[in-house]
């Protein structure tokens, strides 16, 4: 049994997009683990994230973990394979059902158990593991110069992902004349299969890459390879290579390492062409010694920006204390990336040397050095940089302030922390500011009195700040100050005390958060309604009902969302009224609150909001319809498939695929639109989704 692990939805903005299934096949491929789901069941999506996360979902949110109804999915008399059979005509929209089956995480329940990671990785040396079927076809799709070229290059990738050995001699013969996209995916596939038998023809081929610029693809293979012969062809491609081949030549050799590889680069750092040294120093990193460090110095005080730039970047890699000085000297170069990759490196080398001249760097010009100025006194955590970063508050600009506050609070210590008690005193105003969020990051204790005496003062410049560092502080003593600030007669400062109450989390604001949602201003019932979607408490389900009417056809969604959050049932019927709410966001969010509930008191009416005029309700009504779970939406959402707006063939392929167990003819039937599909497009989804099937579990990439 195979798991296709995925725990977010398809949003794709079209079926036929390479790049979006390469993104997520490489990240289910690379990163992904099998797991082990019980019968019939989808996989578990994540919880709600919690605000300032929503990104990270393309819904903004995460329905709750929950366990699924039993009895769900399709019904016996009506398997999924005659359902798609019925539906071949319409060839773009089953291919893209076949692949939200496959890529939202469900079983490929074989007649055999599918193989083990470790026997699956086995085959590259014996072959035999994936079905004979797959192999074939992606073998005629790659051999055959009558198909087009990206659906032979996607057949070639998914070769190499494959892993199975038997691939290697056909990919060696389409190699001797492959030019252009279908070169590049030939030699990767070659690469990442591992078979010394390609050495040779990867080497012969680098001539004709470099001449279109992809030379570096074919290092990419060779290095990947791992081989003795391998390191001999880099090494001479280093020495006498043209263009970009160099460049990857050196640094692939770094990678591979070994007496003969370091050999080979020590040798390229006299090469007449002093960007071939350049390049075999940088590859070098600390197994170069005193030769390579030396011609990474000379580079960083040479003409060429990009070069000093590089070399920048490499001394701070090599972590030699003696690239300190020629770095800091580098901060006040004429090119601000220069300067801003010394400051970085010097952060990284952690040298208590570069601490002031960082410092001095606060005040450089250009706004992205000042950054990594900044950073880089984080990283280095010498409390000597506390007091100038202090009197830095005062001068720096406000678009690098708040990065200084939060070095200091992280920097901070007793006699620091008693230092920005003091500038809150202070005339200067932009000293004051940075003072409270610096001491908002610092976590003393200390700092709540001051700051909430400054939240009460009506006269106060800074108090529009104090909320958020109070917020940061975590001290639950804030709570009721911040309650307090709830009726403040300033809007702006209402809203923000609301936020901090979200971030402190504490249950004694969910009471004074609900009566706030009758706030006379619509951002501040925002804010309020986003706290008490992050607080999580019930409590809050009356009045947020009650939102769901509001005036402002901002606020509703907030509401919609906070009661698909808190997953209390006497939210069901008043949502399913926000399905015809006037405002198709509200629509939208309503939606998915009622899929986020799984009542299937929302079966009805979910199933008629597939026909909203609004594209993004009809995909909050189709995921919502999934997560419910209930198997009489299955013909409602195949009917779906007829939308003419292109993503929502995905939106139903996800909520199918969380109804659906997909059975063992998947294979063949994605083999069979491989070979006689009339649509490019549709072959290359359904050799990406047998990639996804049958490639081995690959372990995570170390950061």
């Amino acid at each position: 049994m195979t798991i296709i692990p995925l725990h977010q939805p398809l949003h794709s903005p079209g079926c036929g997009s390479r790049l979006y299934f390469k993104v997520i096949l490489l990240s289910l491929t690379t990163g992904g683990r099998s797991t082990t789901l019980p019968q019939g069941r989808g996989p578990r999506l994540p919880g709600p994230l919690p605000p300032g996360q929503e990104h990270l979902h393309p819904h903004g949110l995460a329905p709750p973990s929950r366990p699924r109804p039993a009895g769900r999915g399709w019904s016996a008399q009506q398997p999924l394979q005659a359902r798609l059979h019925t539906m071949r005509d319409r060839s773009l929209p089953v291919v893209c059902l076949l692949a939200g089956l496959a890529l939202a995480g469900l079983r490929l329940e074989a007649a055999d158990p599918a193989p083990a990671a470790a026997d699956v990785e086995s085959s590259k040396s014996e072959g035999g593991a994936i079905p004979e079927e797959v192999l074939a076809v992606l073998l005629e799709t790659t051999l055959d110069t009558s198909v087009y070229s990206w659906v032979r290059e996607k057949a070639a990738e998914a070769l190499g992902s494959l892993g199975d050995a038997r691939a290697v001699v056909p990919l060696i013969s389409v190699l001797g004349a492959a030019e252009g996209d279908l070169l590049v995916a030939v030699a990767g596939a070659l690469g990442e299969l591992g078979d010394a038998r390609a050495v040779g023809p990867l080497t012969e081929a680098l001539g004709r890459a470099a001449g279109e610029d992809r030379g570096w693809v074919v290092v990419a293979a060779l290095a990947d390879l791992g081989d003795a012969q391998a390191v001999e062809a880099l090494a001479a491609i280093l020495a006498k290579g043209q263009g970009l081949s160099r460049r990857p030549a050196a640094i692939a050799l770094g990678k591979m390492g070994g007496p003969q590889a370091v050999d080979a680069l020590i040798a390229a750092l006299d090469n007449e062409d002093e960007w071939v040294g350049f390049h075999a120093a940088q590859a070098l990193g600390s197994r170069g010694g005193e030769k390579a460090l030396n011609l990474l110095i000379e580079a960083l005080g040479g003409e060429e920006d990009f070069r000093r730039r590089l070399a920048a970047e490499t001394l701070g890699e090599l972590g030699d204390p003696r690239a300190v000085t020629p770095l800091i000297a580098a901060l006040g170069d004429s090119e601000a990336w220069v300067a801003r990759e010394a400051a970085l490196a010097l952060g990284a080398l952690g040298d208590g040397k570069a601490v002031m001249p960082l410092v001095a760097a606060l005040e450089h010009p250009d706004n992205n050095v000042r950054l990594a100025a900044a950073d880089a006194l984080w990283v280095l955590g010498d409390a000597r940089a506390v007091d100038p970063l202090i009197a830095a508050l005062g001068v720096v600009d406000v678009g690098v302030q708040g990065a200084v506050a939060q070095t200091i609070g992280h920097l901070v210590d007793e006699r620091g922390v008693g230092r920005l008690l003091a500038a809150l005193e202070a005339d200067d105003y932009r000293l004051r500011s940075g003072a409270i969020q610096a001491l908002g990051a610092s976590g003393d204790a200390r700092a709540l009195k001051p700051l909430v005496e400054d939240l009460a003062n009506p006269v106060s410049w800074t108090r529009l700040l104090v909320p958020q560092a109070l917020g940061r502080l975590g001290d639950p003593r804030a709570v009721e100050p911040l309650i307090a600030a709830l009726g403040d007669e300033r809007p702006d400062l209402r809203s923000l005390a609301a936020k901090a109450l979200g971030a402190l989390g504490d249950a004694q604001a969910v009471l004074p958060l609900a009566a706030a949602l009758g706030d006379p201003d619509p951002f501040v019932r925002m804010a309020v309604a986003q706290s008490l979607r992050a607080l999580g408490d019930a409590r809050a389900v009356p009045a947020l009902v009650e939102a769901l009417r509001d005036e402002d056809e901002r606020v509703r969604p907030e509401a919609a969302k906070a009661l698909g959050v808190l997953g209390d049932s006497r939210a069901v019927l008043p949502l399913i009224g926000a399905l015809d709410d006037e405002a198709g966001d509200t629509r939208r969010w309503a939606a998915w609150a009622l899929g986020a509930l799984g009542d299937s008191r929302a079966l009805d009416p979910l199933v008629a909001a597939l026909g909203d005029e609004n594209p993004w309700v009809r995909r909050g009504a189709a995921r919502a319809l999934g997560e419910i779970g209930d198997a009489r939406a299955v013909d409602p959402l195949l009917a779906a498939f007829g939308d003419e707006y292109w993503p929502s063939h995905w939106w139903v392929a996800e909520a199918l695929a969380l109804l659906a167990p997909v059975d063992e003819g998947l294979t063949s039937l994605l083999v069979e639109i491989v070979r006689t599909s009339s649509y490019s497009r549709e072959q290359v989804v359904a050799i990406e989704v047998l990639e996804a099937i049958w490639s081995p579990p690959k372990e995570p990439v170390s950061p």
